[in-house]
Formats: structure tokens, C-alpha cells, sequence
């Protein structure tokens, strides 16, 4: 049960360690950083381990059982098959137990957990939140395309910015450089563009 569960939890793991290993080589996040946001990310996978590896867990026991003859040395000594369902059903019930507990408190304590960090590191180094030639929608109202960034220097190359707030008017800008302006107390950030176009075309 055990094997299996570190063998999960490395597969589960894989899923988002290259976004991880990006972060670190591009954008010089701390190791640390990294290490709680894994840390964070393991309740959310353990209620989909724990019932495989119960399950796996038991299927390869009988297995092994079964071809080592232990089964059949078992009946030869008068012990029933049936005597070796109790300790089944009480390792799959702790499984249950412990998959609940995961789901109803580790999994929303890990989430929040992971939002948290991930707000500190955004506003310690926003251009993490960024993401070369993507088209970035989670501002309302306002889309953002970068076509590059310069972890170093935090500069921003030919940056598209369309604002919709306005339901009257779509603004349109494009510009060949530009940079992000925090504020270390807060989550606020000012776009700076340098040398942009605006266009602007009314709804009406």
C-alpha cells in the first residue's frame, strides 16, 4: 500500500512539474516556492490515491497469495476464505475514513493554502502570471496578449491589450514594449506601455 501510494503520488506529481521546472529556470522562483505549492497540491491528489492503492493493494496481496500457494495452505490449516474478509473490509474502511477526511478538510485547506502562495509570488514577480504568446482573459473585461517576456529586465514585447469595460466602446492597444508596475503591499499593478497605438471603435 505504501509502494504504491509514493508510486501515485510521483505520477500525479509529474502532471505539473514541468510548469514547475519553468517556473524555476525562466522565472528564478525559490525552490522552497515550488516545494509548498507540491505540498499544497498533494490533498487534492490523495483522495483519487488512497482508493487506488486500497484497491490495488489488495488485489496484489491475493495475487501474491494466490501464486505462492498460501491460499491453499491457509484452507489445508482450516482457515475459511470467508475469515479473510474482516481484515479486508476494515482496511477498506480506513481507506474510506481517511479519503473523506481528505476531501472535506485537506483538499479546501490545500486549495486556499495554494491560492495564498500563489498570490505572494504574483505579487512579488507578476510576469509569472503572464504567459508567452497566450491570450490571457482572466482580467474582466480586459484581454492581454505578450508575445514576450523578459524575466530580468520585466520587460514586455509587443503586448495587445483589448478593453471591453466600456459596453459602448472596444479600446484597442498595441504596443512594442511595455512593463509591470507593483505595488509590494498590495495586489495592485500598473500596465506601462511605451510608444502604443490606441484605437478605439464605438459599440453604437
Amino acid at each position: 500500500f505504501v509502494v504504491i501510494n509514493f508510486f501515485l503520488i510521483f505520477v500525479f506529481l509529474m502532471m505539473s512539474i514541468l510548469e514547475i521546472t519553468n517556473y524555476i529556470v525562466n522565472y528564478k522562483l525559490s525552490l522552497t516556492a515550488c516545494l509548498m505549492y507540491m505540498f499544497y497540491y498533494l490533498p487534492f491528489s490523495m483522495q483519487f490515491i488512497i482508493p487506488m492503492s486500497v484497491m490495488m493493494s489488495i488485489l496484489l496481496t491475493f495475487l501474491r497469495m494466490s501464486s505462492d500457494n498460501e491460499v491453499i495452505a491457509l484452507k489445508a490449516s482450516g482457515i475459511s476464505i470467508y475469515q479473510m474478509i474482516p481484515p479486508v473490509l476494515i482496511f477498506c474502511l480506513c481507506g474510506c475514513l481517511i479519503t473523506g477526511w481528505m476531501a472535506i478538510y485537506a483538499v479546501p485547506w490545500g486549495w486556499s493554502s495554494k491560492q495564498r502562495l500563489m498570490e505572494d509570488v504574483i505579487a512579488s514577480s507578476f510576469e509569472i502570471g503572464l504567459k508567452e504568446r497566450t491570450f490571457i482573459e482572466s482580467f474582466d473585461g480586459r484581454m492581454i496578449y505578450v508575445n514576450q517576456i523578459d524575466s530580468n529586465t520585466a520587460k514586455l514585447v509587443d503586448v495587445f491589450v483589448e478593453d471591453r469595460t466600456n459596453p459602448n466602446l472596444v479600446s484597442t492597444i498595441v504596443a512594442p514594449e511595455g512593463r509591470l508596475l507593483s505595488e509590494p503591499n498590495s495586489l495592485l499593478f500598473k500596465l506601462q506601455l511605451m510608444n502604443g497605438i490606441i484605437n478605439q471603435v464605438s459599440i453604437k
